[in-house]
């Protein structure tokens, strides 16, 4: 039995060293350690509110310029057809993998006047991905209604 339990251990020691991946498949590309400046452009794509049950789209533009190290500007264009007007803001920005970077504002006193948060992706490296969404509470006489606002859209080509 004792002879059993340590084959049955070694086993599961040499698949735990075992790649679940190709070597070839390995992405070895570095990153440059400045993600503020590696998520730099516009970016275009749809707007999307949601109230309830109530849902309405729009097509909009996010520009992303790089403030400070790992600060990124990150500017609104107003989308009539959803109701959002300009918007400005600095955000905090990280490397998340080889493929993105993460963002986000936990100041409610920031300039889209609520926290919100965003991402960018690079999968296939063919191009840019840029992913934000934000909750905004607009009170109408005593009752307050959640907007829940997100952009989906790729960077355009310089």
């Amino acid at each position: 039995m004792k002879k059993l339990f340590y084959i049955c251990m070694a086993c599961l020691a040499v698949f735990g060293f075992a790649s679940c991946e190709p070597e070839g498949m390995v992405d070895n590309t570095p990153v440059s350690g400045h993600p503020e400046q590696d998520v730099v452009g516009v970016y275009v794509g749809t707007w999307t509110r949601i109230l309830e049950a109530d849902t309405v789209s729009g097509e909009g533009t996010i520009t992303l310029t790089a403030d400070t190290t790992y600060v990124v500007n990150v500017e609104v264009s107003a989308v009539s057809a959803i109701g959002l007007s300009a918007m400005t803001s600095v955000a905090n920005i990280a490397q998340d993998s080889h493929y993105g970077t993460k963002f986000y504002n936990s100041s409610a006193n920031n300039g889209f006047g609520t926290i919100f948060r965003g991402g960018t992706t690079n999968m296939d490296n063919d191009e840019d991905e840029l992913k934000i969404s934000f909750i905004k509470t607009v009170k109408v006489g005593r009752k307050s209604y959640n907007y829940n606002y997100s952009f989906e859209g790729v960077k355009t080509k310089e």
